[in-house]
């Protein structure tokens, strides 16, 4: 019978003691060469009009400060969206400051507003998150998921880390 051992050590240096793999952080387990090794919607996301952003450890992973006067937002693409799709999020943050618009958001334009988009809550205490998102109102062909705060005369931070979407 054949057995099957872990590596114990790469180019004569124990596994413990490197950093990196073929350029890729050994800390960075979620993604490895822009593959996700866990099921999700997106492979990469995109952010606008923060003041500081800031991307983890992967491309799951961030770090924002809001800018006043501004939408800002953490979002990625669904090319073959169909109506009616509900799509679940799950990641872990940081607190938020209750009463501030922080929301989740499911649109057809990266401008978050107006017809044709969903938003739902999202909870100001830290932790793991799951949020549903319907999409009922968003007709078919590519939307825009997206991690949206939204309050013009208020500043805010986050942090996100492990976020997965998936089709619920």
């Amino acid at each position: 019978m054949a057995v099957t051992r872990g590596i114990s050590s790469i180019s004569g240096i124990p596994i413990a003691n490197v950093g990196t793999r073929i350029g890729v952080p050994k800390a960075n387990i979620w993604d490895v060469s822009g593959e996700q090794r866990q099921p999700s919607l997106f492979r990469t996301l995109s952010n606008q009009n923060w003041s500081s952003y800031t991307q983890g450890k992967n491309s799951a992973s961030f770090s924002v400060a809001t800018a006043n006067g501004a939408v800002c937002a953490v979002y990625f693409s669904v090319a073959n969206h169909t109506q009616g799709t509900t799509y679940n999020l799950n990641f872990t943050k940081s607190a938020t400051i209750s009463g501030k618009s922080w929301s989740i958001v499911a649109s057809v334009s990266t401008n978050f507003s107006g017809s044709g988009t969903n938003n739902t809550g999202m909870p100001s205490a830290a932790g793991a998150t799951s949020v549903n998102v319907a999409t009922n109102l968003v007709p078919s062909g590519t939307i825009y998921i997206g991690i949206v705060f939204n309050s013009p005369s208020a500043s805010d931070t986050i942090d996100v880390t492990n976020l997965l979407a998936n089709i619920v």
